[in-house]
């Protein structure tokens, strides 16, 4: 059987969708952090101290926010690719790339819609060496 062009143009679209939908791991992100119950701006946080977070860390006491920050360089491996950050810290969150928002996280027992920032593009041109100062306040 033949396919007819509508469905080769299909094909074609759900290949090309699915192959942006398949990421090789570069590396993890090494994260600093520290938790405060003040609301600070982005400007008052990169003045704090930080310490080094472990993978593990527990935080989230009622009314806590926490903020991480790390950053990313890109490795040669990235020349040229799409680069998506998936970053979930737990509880609602807010993150910062290079100074700007980049997206939020709500806790996953709130079912409504939301921005996420899972899967979100951080180029869609990966340079070798091109960095991303990361910043993320989450709250519990």
């Amino acid at each position: 059987m033949k396919a007819v062009p509508e469905w080769k143009d299909r094909l074609q679209h759900w290949l090309a969708a699915l192959k942006k939908d398949f990421y090789h791991p570069l590396g993890k992100i090494s994260l600093e952090g520290f938790s405060t119950f003040s609301h600070l701006p982005l400007e008052q946080v990169r003045k704090e101290k930080f310490l080094q977070m472990s993978e593990n860390a527990s935080w989230g006491h009622q009314w806590e926010y926490l903020w991480l920050r790390g950053e990313i360089m890109l490795p040669e491996e990235a020349d040229g690719q799409l680069i998506v950050l998936d970053l979930n810290p737990g509880g609602e969150a807010t993150l910062y790339v290079n100074g700007e928002v980049f997206g939020t996280h709500r806790a996953d027992w709130i079912s409504d819609s939301h921005h996420y920032i899972e899967d979100n593009i951080l180029t869609e041109n990966g340079k070798p060496g091109e960095r991303f100062e990361i910043y993320c306040e989450a709250y519990a």
